[in-house]
């Protein structure tokens, strides 16, 4: 095997995690540098780190083969899991998704669940609205469930019990599960 004082094209084409620092110069393994272990004794048997990682590689002779540098470095397993995190990293960078929500899978539903919850009543309450009816009644209290009227308890609230009768069951689903104070479809009032 021929001596190589200098990284050429070819090196840093077959190793894709391969990057020269001129400032270092010498080479690093982008991942490992980047998204590798915590500590600096992450290698077998609490090795320290060093060439690839914290340190550079500035000698270039036997870096493939069985027992050459690159090769031995790629089947280490702080390596394995530095460049599947790079991985994930450049997925989520390239989607442009939010990483948020992305981790909290449950804030976006819980989001969907409480509009798909109101959408129902604000419609009611923009035809109320355009069509200029009025929204109370005599009593504005008490409940609201399928069948159970209150005598005079006005329009809105007559519409909103007209539209789970009819099957709207996500409105059905929220007046039954809510809290009494979360259902908005009281009026709030002074007594």
């Amino acid at each position: 095997m021929r001596n190589v004082t200098y990284i050429t094209a070819e090196h840093l084409a077959r190793c894709r995690y391969l990057v020269y620092s001129p400032t270092a110069a010498g080479c690093f393994c982008l991942p490992c540098a980047l998204f590798g272990p915590r500590s600096n004794t992450g290698g077998v048997g609490g090795q320290p780190l060093k060439k690839l990682v914290t340190e550079p590689l500035t000698t270039y002779s036997h870096l493939f083969g069985d027992c050459g540098y690159l090769s031995t470095h790629e089947r280490n397993k702080y390596h394995i899991n530095a460049t599947s995190r790079a991985d994930d990293f450049l997925k989520n960078y390239e989607s442009n998704t939010d990483i948020a929500k992305k981790i909290d899978v449950g804030r976006k539903q819980q989001a969907d669940s409480n509009r798909a919850k109101l959408e129902p009543i604000v419609k009611t309450v923009v035809f109320c609205a355009r069509s200029n009816l009025p929204f109370r009644g005599h009593r504005d209290d008490g409940p609201l469930t399928e069948g159970e009227s209150t005598q005079n308890d006005g329009l809105f609230r007559q519409l909103l019990r007209f539209r789970m009768e009819a099957g709207d069951s996500t409105l059905a689903d929220h007046v039954k599960t809510a809290a009494k104070n979360a259902t908005k479809t009281q009026q709030n009032s002074t007594k």
